[in-house]
């Protein structure tokens, strides 16, 4: 049964953790060794077509911790790709199109959205930029120690 879900295991884009947690599971359950070449294989196969393609690029990789580290900077490129483009260009596997974060939208606040922070964020998200306004914020500070808050 394990070895079935194994050939079945897919990654659904951007969420490489996931992949990379269940594909070790599901090794484990099968009872094979996770840093065999077979292992290797097929955690490539199991990746979006443009990732494994990255993943391959010169120095190929030789051992799995190698395998996942280039499928992580693979993904985060890729995602980071799609922030600056603002998501609205087709990077091959992108499809279907997540909607994006509304940053400052009050009507999300009440659902149950989940909120991230330096502590639980997952490793996709380091070094993704996020959106700021910083239009409304400026700061007018003008001799001694008294600062007023205006735009100019």
């Amino acid at each position: 049964m394990a070895r079935k879900e194994l050939t079945q295991l897919k990654m659904r884009f951007p969420d490489i953790d996931s992949y990379i947690t269940d594909f070790e599971q599901t090794v484990r359950k099968a009872l094979y060794w996770l840093g065999s070449h077979e292992m290797n294989q097929q955690f490539l196969s199991g990746l979006p077509w443009d990732v494994a393609k990255d993943v391959m690029h010169y120095p190929t990789p030789i051992t799995y911790q190698e395998y996942t580290q280039k499928a992580l900077t693979s993904v985060q490129s890729k995602v980071l790709l799609r922030n600056v483009f603002g998501g609205n260009r087709n990077f091959g596997t992108f499809a279907p199109q997540q909607q994006q974060p509304q940053w400052n939208n009050p009507h999300l606040q009440g659902q149950n959205t989940p909120q991230y922070n330096l502590s639980n964020a997952l490793r996709w998200m380091n070094n993704t930029p996020v959106p700021m306004n910083i239009d409304q914020n400026r700061v007018n500070c003008g001799q001694g120690n008294y600062c007023s808050q205006g735009n100019y």
